[in-house]
């Protein structure tokens, strides 16, 4: 049972940014979610808390475009990536919401459906499954419960450069030997170019790549009962898979997180980056882009004779429990999904979006090539949701991942040190749960 108190003023917290938008709802196509704005709804402020990613970027470029679209004013209270699940987690402490909606990475969901975050869509939304990408839909849901909306599907990739690729004379990297072999090849940090970027900044940024390098050595990171399983020889080539890659790295590797990667792709100072696919804007649409129609989109390599797997992530929108009005919030969320809606934010740079007919929209994939490599992956079936196990504990495991290997990639811990104190404190974890910042 939620403890009601005093409704938070949020106002103090660093990082966030409030930009304010009015759009109006027009659902006269018939290719999309429909419905209209209850008179409820007229004049009211819709609040939405949304994490700094392309979609809530796209939303906050589009406000003109908005306008025409959706009824009612709507706020954005746009934060940072672990601020968004703390934030949401407090504001469910609350007796009243002070959001309609908010966005959430489906890995919280163990966490949000235990602790009764979100309200359970399930019959409540006048859309039509069909229109969405079928991984991403289902994505949003736990328990036969809908949760929210698929607004950000996106797979993590391998970026290589096109022309540095052709005059290395090597293939396109297929297995992590091959990335090995290219970043070898193409790294020249006394031109100030480097082999390969990723994510290996403490704690999540980490914690996230080694789930998605555990799941390239063909490791999960649970048993099916549900408790650590990737303490194993092929778990031990993940790892030192990572201490390999540092060598032909930025030397700015150990603080570098999911934008500093990408960013850094872009300006041409390294041949090849792994990066979600969502950030693609970045090289195709940003004006300092130095690799702008040179880029190569390539499932994520895997270890020699294991099978091809692709980490999906994918952002959602959600009502959360204690909202004022279920019936203005669900409205309010069928309008931002309408087609017009969606088609809007992906030309303004959210490229990967949620609704099939968007995401094989011929011009839009020109815009983003992108596109093209992820409809291939998701009719091959090599699109993975559970690399990241939607399980409450997720965001502690991420942080003993992220600290463990960390400390292996500073040289503070051998590989096998590494795996036995960050399985050790795994297995603890879920022996004794990880709790909630809601409780």
């Amino acid at each position: 049972m939620k403890n009601a108190r005093k409704q938070r003023n949020f106002s103090w917290l660093p990082g966030i940014a409030l930009i304010v938008v009015c759009v109006s709802c027009d659902f006269r196509r018939s290719d999309g979610p429909r419905g209209s704005v209850p008179a409820e709804a007229e004049g009211r402020v819709i609040r939405m808390l949304l994490v700094g990613d392309p979609f809530a970027i796209a939303m906050s470029r589009s406000r003109e475009e908005i306008e025409k679209q959706l009824g009612g004013k709507v706020e954005l209270e746009i934060v940072g990536y672990n601020d968004g699940r703390r934030l949401t987690l407090l504001n469910a402490r609350d007796e009243v919401s002070r959001f309609d909606l908010v966005a959430f990475d489906v890995v919280w969901l163990g966490e949000y459906h235990v602790n009764g975050i979100l309200k359970d869509l399930s019959g409540r939304l006048s859309v039509d499954r069909g229109a969405f990408l079928d991984t991403a839909f289902s994505a949003a849901e736990m328990n036969g419960a809908l949760y929210g909306l698929p607004i950000q599907p996106h797979p993590e990739l391998l970026w290589v450069r096109r022309d540095l690729l052709e005059a290395s004379g090597l293939p396109p990297p297929v297995t992590t030997e091959d990335v090995l072999a290219l970043a070898r090849r193409m790294h020249d940090p006394e031109r100030q170019r480097y082999g390969v970027a990723w994510n290996a900044q403490r704690g999540q940024p980490l914690g996230q790549t080694m789930a998605h390098f555990f799941a390239a050595f063909g490791v999960p990171l649970l048993s099916e009962e549900g408790r650590p399983a990737f303490h194993s020889e092929a778990g031990l080539e993940a790892a030192r898979f990572a201490k390999a890659l540092v060598e032909f790295s930025p030397p700015d590797i150990y603080s570098m997180a999911w934008d500093q990667r990408t960013n850094r792709f872009a300006s041409g100072q390294v041949a090849m980056t792994y990066g979600w696919a969502a950030r693609a804007y970045v090289v195709e649409e940003e004006p300092y882009s130095a690799v702008r129609g040179q880029v190569i989109y390539l499932p994520a390599p895997h270890a020699f004779g294991r099978g091809p797997v692709t980490p999906l992530g994918v952002w959602a929108i959600g009502v959360p429990s204690n909202v004022q009005s279920v019936p203005r919030s669900v409205q309010a969320l069928e309008a931002l999904f309408h087609s017009d809606v969606q088609e809007t934010l992906v030309r303004r740079g959210n490229a990967t979006p949620g609704i099939r007919s968007l995401a094989e929209h011929p011009e839009l994939r020109e815009q983003f090539p992108v596109l093209a490599t992820i409809a291939e992956l998701d009719a091959n079936g090599q699109l993975r949701i559970e690399v990241r196990p939607r399980v409450p504990e997720w965001d502690a495991l991420c942080e003993i991942l992220g600290t463990e290997f960390h400390d292996m990639l500073l040289g503070k811990l051998s590989v096998e040190e590494a795996m036995n104190r960050a399985y050790t404190a795994a297995v603890a974890l879920f022996e004794h749960g990880a709790g909630s910042e809601s409780e």
